[in-house]
């Protein structure tokens, strides 16, 4: 799950808003309205990649956003509400507490200017987090009127895999495990998917142990733990992320791109000779390698120690939002 839009979109969308001229229209309590999220994304720019991991400044995020969220009950624009409603989910989600995460979800489907492909992005995330939640009727729920072809590329997969989850629940077990092993198949020969291995595999133990299958739940066992151990030994894992602001000279161009750095993650887990592999454009170059040098990560571990491990890259895009 992404972090909301950066604070230089929601400026650019409030100050070009209304009939009015952009001296008018920009009043006070618009005015404090931006000061508080460009306070809240500056909070929120620490991510983390593992739910249930929770920072102070997410802390204080939250509480910053519970208050603006108090201020626009009195009378914020729809857009305003959708933001902090974003914001809501994205702190909730990484902080483990989906069933929160899932009250903002179903605000931010209530609210009216959401629509086209961004509310098809709040029913995938309402899908994923009931799913976390095992609440497969709310899941379905969330899933009425999507289909695979309307869908971003990078939401399909999720999609299959709550498809399946749902032939599942109706009665359709036999047909359910046949195609999850299809999908096993085709994913096991992608590259670095064995997160999304894992996940296919966890819900045929689901399956097979929900129909007392217990003779094949052992294997499917092993499969996890075999993914899980290797794993362990080769992945250096983030934990602590930074997502990128965007730059200012940049955004009033609409200069849109991407920049590459390569590190080395060392075995305390800080990353260290940081490089610029690739830029679109040099606007990019120091704000990239100025949050790449926050990434905090799980070492590598080989022989039950760890280990350095050089040449690490990350691509950062910047992206201006509709």
């Amino acid at each position: 799950m992404r972090a909301p839009l950066f604070f230089v979109f929601v400026l650019f969308f409030l100050s070009s808003c209304g009939s009015q001229s952009s001296k008018s229209y920009i009043t006070d309590d618009l005015k404090y309205f931006m000061r508080e999220i460009e306070a809240i994304d500056q909070l929120v720019q620490l991510y983390v990649v593992e739910p249930g991991y929770i920072i102070p400044e997410h802390v204080s995020a939250l509480k910053r956003l519970e208050a603006l969220d108090r201020y626009c009950s009195t009378g914020c624009y729809l857009y305003q509400k959708s933001l902090v409603d974003e914001y809501f989910v994205y702190l909730h989600n990484i902080m483990g507490e989906n069933e929160k995460a899932l009250t903002y979800v179903d605000r931010l489907l209530d609210n009216s200017s959401i629509q086209g492909v961004k509310r098809l992005e709040k029913q995938m995330t309402g899908a994923q987090l009931s799913y976390k939640l095992d609440d497969y009727v709310k899941m379905e729920s969330y899933l009425e009127g999507v289909s695979l072809e309307k869908l971003p590329q990078h939401y399909k997969g999720s999609f299959m895999l709550y498809s399946i989850v749902l032939q599942w629940q109706f009665g359709q077990v036999d047909e359910a495990i046949s195609e999850l092993n299809a999908l096993s198949k085709r994913v096991s020969k992608g590259v670095s998917n064995s997160k999304s291995l894992v996940s296919l595999y966890e819900l045929e133990e689901k399956i097979l142990k929900s129909q007392g299958r217990n003779d094949l739940v052992e294997g499917v066992q092993k499969k996890i733990e075999e993914i899980k151990s290797d794993r362990a030994k080769d992945e250096y894992l983030p934990v602590l992320k930074v997502a990128p602001r965007y730059p200012e000279e940049a955004a009033k161009a609409s200069i849109e791109g991407y920049c590459t750095v390569s590190y080395t993650v060392l075995k305390t887990g800080k990353t260290t000779d940081h490089q610029i592999v690739e830029c679109s454009n040099e606007i990019f170059r120091s704000e990239s390698l100025r949050v790449a040098k926050k990434f905090l990560y799980k070492p590598r571990i080989e022989n039950g120690q760890p280990v350095d491990v050089r040449d690490v890259k990350n691509r950062f895009t910047y992206e201006i939002a509709n």
